[in-house]
């Protein structure tokens, strides 16, 4: 059966629920004890075109899996891209179906997590969600004006919804599959008004990772709080994330407009905002990656990165939260230019986004913060906190698999570990690869190449 619910409630509790402030931990020995009854680690991105790309959120996901387990992505957000996991449920719709954008001015009509809702007649045909799933929440915007839904599961109507409301509210559409799947979840508009559907939530057939990145180009940290606050809260709560990771920076360095203390103060009400809908999570800031704009005779760094990087370091203070700095684990200002003259190249020629391998880089950079994360609550954490059935799971430390040998960073002493040497003084733009004596790849810009196994040669020459 299927049931109206608020969409406050979120997803229901597990034999291994969390309490509040330790949600993380445990989901994370939950998903990897795989035990019955266990329930997923979930962790939401949200993030700018970086997370938009298939291939920064999928190196990710390859790191994350072989610790956590295979799993899928539980949140679907129409108008964010980079969603969805290889053979996973996905969210489609019939082409009378109009994704609309809210501008800031309009965020009281009522918006979907990501400043978008998905919006249909009874003309528009359906909303489908394929795959295999064990449960689902369709979440919609009551309102006036708006019509009713029907819901079907695998061709059975389950529910049907009236959404017409004095007021702008969110309200779920709650599901659970029958048996193993793949399933088919349809909504199909009635007569009336137009129905707005913000978000599906999918729950995976067994414990695991459920990672839902949720990137929109050209988005800067500001589009989220186009969503009224009371909707944003109810929008992530009815996924109930253990982790969040916020991820934008980089189209904010490169406005106009941008100002250092305006921007700390919003960007600290975006995670407020993520702290009020998931109390007890992890949140993991992430500022932008270095990147370089054109100038006369070449290119140089985009000077405001640093200042944008400074405000969510220190939001992130302020909230509580982890923070990592992709530029300075990069190399520092100048790195996306050394990075796109390398052979093969690691950045884009437009020197802001990256190759697969360049994201794989960064990739893991943020899958360390979080293994870092769930290490340090598991260290920190009293045995009698720790539920009886995962206290042998709590006897294992987390650890990321091996690198493989092209992945492999050259990591400089102290505590600042880059991906990338920075340049000193004097040396050449291009970037020479070798096999040290273990085996390890090792990247550089100075000099030539030592003794080793060249497996790579400087940009213009051939590999010996």
């Amino acid at each position: 059966m299927l049931a109206a619910a608020p969409a406050a409630q979120g997803r229901a509790a597990g034999a291994d629920a969390p309490a509040p402030g330790g949600s993380l931990l445990l989901a994370a020995l939950s998903a990897r004890g795989g035990l019955p009854g266990a329930r997923p680690l979930r962790i939401v991105h949200l993030g700018d075109s970086h997370v938009a790309s298939r291939a920064f959120p999928g190196a990710i996901r390859e790191l994350l899996e072989p610790l956590f387990g295979a799993g899928t992505a539980g949140l679907l957000v129409p108008g964010a891209s980079g969603q969805g996991s290889p053979g996973g449920p996905r969210l489609e719709w019939d082409r009378g179906w109009d994704i609309r954008s809210a501008p800031a001015a309009a965020a009281a009509a009522g918006t979907g997590l990501t400043g978008s809702i998905l919006e249909g007649s009874a003309r528009s045909g359906r909303v489908r969600v394929r795959g295999s799933f064990a449960a689902a929440r369709v979440v919609f915007l009551r309102g006036p004006g708006r019509g009713g839904v029907t819901v079907r599961l695998d061709g059975r109507p389950v529910a049907f919804l009236s959404l017409e409301a004095p007021r702008v509210e969110a309200v779920a559409a709650s599901c659970r599959a029958i048996g193993p799947g793949p399933h088919l979840l349809e909504v199909e508009p009635g007569p009336g008004g137009p129905v707005a559907l913000t978000e599906v939530s999918v729950d995976p057939e067994r414990a695991g990772l459920v990672y839902s990145p949720l990137g929109v180009v050209g988005a800067q940290a500001g589009l989220l709080l186009r969503c009224r606050e009371d909707l944003f809260v109810r929008h992530l709560a009815i996924e109930a994330p253990d982790l969040v990771i916020v991820s934008f920076g980089t189209n904010e360095a490169r406005s106009r407009s941008f100002d250092p203390a305006s921007y700390e103060g919003e960007f600290r009400e975006l995670l407020r905002r993520i702290r009020l809908s998931a109390p007890g999570c992890g949140l993991l800031v992430t500022a932008p990656p270095d990147q370089a704009e054109r100038a006369s005779g070449g290119w140089r760094p985009v000077a405001a990165r640093s200042a944008v990087a400074s405000a969510q370091r220190r939001a992130a203070e302020a909230e509580g939260a982890t923070y990592v700095d992709l530029a300075r684990a990069m190399g520092g200002a100048g790195a996306a230019e050394r990075w796109a003259e390398s052979s093969p190249p690691l950045a884009q020629p437009d020197r802001v986004h990256f190759t697969p391998s360049g994201y794989s880089l960064l990739a893991r950079e943020v899958a360390s913060a979080i293994v870092g994360l769930v290490e340090r609550e598991r260290e920190a954490a009293p045995p009698s906190e720790i539920p009886e059935r995962l206290r042998a799971e709590a006897s294992r430390p987390f650890r990321l698999p091996e690198e493989r040998p092209s992945l492999a960073q050259r990591r400089g002493n102290g505590a600042s570990r880059r991906l990338v040497p920075p340049r000193p003084e004097g040396a050449g733009g291009s970037v020479a690869a070798w096999r040290d004596a273990s085996g390890r790849l090792v990247l550089s810009n100075t000099g030539p190449v030592p003794c080793g196994t060249p497996v790579l040669g400087r940009r213009g020459e051939s590999a010996q």
